[in-house]
């Protein structure tokens, strides 16, 4: 089981009524608590450390139950605190409205603090959620308990081969979510999502679910389990529940999964950009007329900046990288061509060498 919307819409909202079915359930002798696998999340307003273990008790009391079987962080973004007894589930924005305050919690601050909650018993294993490569380098240094899986969204439009090889390397277990891409927003109007075919409609995925005899939703999942993944699809449907379950006796060919492979977008949907005045789009990124010029005293660290570049659209992202020149102590010299963060690496603008970022402008690729 596993209470969590994405945004903008409110999470963790329906945990109550979550806790009220798991409850009915044991009463009525369907299950007992030791065979449900029961996940919730840390949201982003309760990162600092004083504020992990409560607002857990919180959840768990919420569920109706003394231990979640598996807690993650939501996602590596630490927002302003919210008093629960202000506004609960707090969203994305401090006044609820549009006002977005970040944090000051640090990923290892907060790590530390899940780390406690495993130690009180009110968490069996705890994990990560919405993190790229850089992220979990980075937690593995510091990190005693090991997340024990990578919640990512993960389907043929985003596929993060990387990033999955990575966590499997490290013996974390990768979670996909929104596996059926597009639709899983659908409600959402996003304009990107809306401009791409339905993988359920796609011909690559219908031809496929006319060869195997399966429903196209069960090779999107197939894809993924296939490759030693873990799925956690949502439906209210019981003859679609039956079919999701059906997603391990059965193989896709090598040319079944090379084909679904041709069909990365390298496109995200869950993404905080998403939320309107996102802390993913930093004052310090400034256009003028198609320049952009990063100003040199907030550049942001080299992996922030690789993070928030690859949430963008494929299509609002720079073209392939191209030979950037070396960097000069011309004044404004004009850079053009390559990605961004190409532009911020050979222009030192992270601090190893180079000339001074603020004497170049980026010129994007035409």
């Amino acid at each position: 089981m596993h209470a969590d919307p994405r945004p903008p819409g409110p999470d963790y909202g329906n945990e109550v009524e979550c806790g009220q079915g798991v409850a009915r359930a044991i009463k009525d002798g369907l299950v007992k608590r030791e065979d449900l696998f029961i996940v919730s999340k840390l949201w982003n307003t309760f990162h600092d450390a004083e504020r992990v273990e409560p607002i857990t008790r919180k959840q768990l009391q919420d569920w109706g139950i003394d231990y979640f079987d598996l807690y993650l962080i939501h996602f590596p973004v630490s927002l302003e605190y919210v008093d629960p007894s202000v506004r609960y589930p707090p969203t994305w924005h401090y006044d609820g409205d549009k006002e977005i305050r970040p944090g000051k919690a640090t990923i290892q601050e907060t790590w530390t603090a899940l780390e406690g909650l495993v130690g009180a018993g009110l968490a069996r294993s705890i994990g990560i959620s919405n993190f790229q490569g850089q992220l979990v380098y980075d937690l593995l240094r510091y990190a005693k308990i090991k997340p024990a899986t990578l919640q990512i969204e993960h389907h043929p439009y985003l596929q993060q081969p990387e990033l999955i090889r990575l966590a499997q390397t490290e013996g974390i277990t990768v979670t996909a979510y929104s596996s059926f891409g597009p639709a899983s927003f659908a409600e959402f109007k996003m304009a990107h999502a809306e401009a791409l075919t339905p993988l359920l409609d796609h011909d690559v995925i219908t031809g496929l679910a006319a060869k195997h005899g399966k429903e196209p939703a069960q090779i999107l999942l197939r894809w993924a389990t296939q490759r030693g993944l873990a799925v956690i699809p949502k439906t209210t449907s019981a003859k679609r529940m039956a079919d999701n379950l059906d997603v391990v006796s059965w193989n896709l060919d090598q040319g079944d999964l090379d084909a679904i492979a041709k069909l990365d977008q390298k496109t995200r949907f869950n993404q905080p950009s998403n939320v309107r005045a996102s802390p993913w789009q930093p004052p310090r990124y400034r256009s003028r007329t198609g320049k952009l010029t990063l100003a040199p005293a907030v550049l942001p660290h080299r992996a922030a900046l690789d993070l928030w570049l690859n949430t963008l659209p494929k299509q609002a992202r720079p073209r392939a990288p191209a030979a950037c020149p070396a960097a000069s102590s011309q004044p404004r010299r004009k850079i053009r061509g390559g990605s961004l963060a190409q532009f911020v690496r050979r222009t030192g603008g992270v601090g190893k060498g180079g000339a001074h970022p603020n004497s170049h402008t980026y010129v994007p690729p035409r």
